[in-house]
């Protein structure tokens, strides 16, 4: 029992750091897009694209939240697992590592594909829309005429038509978001 008092602190405190972490940069994600703009300018692409770094520095603490829930059921069921205890939480925590590498290439490949690159407007045509259905939920994505693909809304999934022009932020290979032409416009010197 007194070892279990320890552990549950400590799973609980790793639980609160991720929540936190998950809200600060979720939230800082958002408020960092500028609202109500029609052009695209040099100060937009600088906004969206550090948009896109904290959305994906949210992914190692959503690992954490997931990695700190497993620690808490664990320690709950301490006393069920007796001698093997120490094993079990020692393969829990290599899982936990083994998935998180695996859920964390992606945002670090973003992240440096932003850093190191400088961000382009590509103008280019819409060639493919699709969806993908989980438990739940749906989602949307449009595939457009350079490679890139981009999650979109059900809204815009619907609007969008095959061929229609759109302005893409890029930064090497990473589509940052986009934009259709008939609403917006790029500042001069971006395009």
């Amino acid at each position: 029992m007194t070892k279990k008092v320890p552990l549950l602190i400590v799973s609980i405190l790793l639980l609160l750091v991720s929540i936190g972490g998950i809200i600060y940069f979720m939230v800082s994600a958002g408020n960092s897009i500028p609202r109500n703009t029609t052009v695209i300018t040099s100060e937009v692409v600088e906004a969206y694209c550090d948009s896109e770094i904290k959305q994906s520095l949210s992914m190692p603490f959503i690992i954490l939240f997931a990695a700190s829930i497993m620690s808490l059921s664990t320690v709950a069921k301490m006393e069920r697992y007796g001698d093997n205890f120490n094993k079990i939480m020692i393969m829990e925590l290599v899982i936990v590592v083994i998935i998180g590498v695996f859920f964390l290439y992606t945002p670090v490949k973003k992240i440096m594909d932003i850093k190191n690159n400088d961000p382009r407007i590509e103008t280019v045509q819409l060639t493919d829309k699709y969806t993908r259905r989980r438990r739940r939920s749906t989602n949307y994505y449009a595939t457009f005429s350079n490679g890139a693909t981009d999650r979109i809304t059900s809204r815009e999934y619907d609007a969008y038509q095959y061929g229609q022009e759109f302005y893409v932020i890029m930064c090497g290979d990473t589509c940052i978001d986009t934009f259709d032409t008939i609403t917006y416009s790029v500042a001069e010197g971006l395009a």
